[in-house]
């Protein structure tokens, strides 16, 4: 949800000044933040958990 609203703020309002719609900057930014979540490996994230939490 944090990567979404991001985009929306970042991108979206740039890709809609250009005339795509709504819809298409949506689905833009979903796809967008799947790409990045399938990057984002297990232990990394474990890591940056427990670097939070302390």
């Amino acid at each position: 949800a944090v990567a979404l609203s991001l985009f929306s703020l970042t991108l979206g309002s740039a890709l809609i000044a250009f005339g795509l719609s709504a819809t298409v900057v949506g689905f833009v930014g979903v796809v967008i933040a799947c790409a990045i979540g399938a990057f984002i490996d297990d232990k990394f994230v474990d890591e940056l958990n427990h670097k939070i939490i302390k």
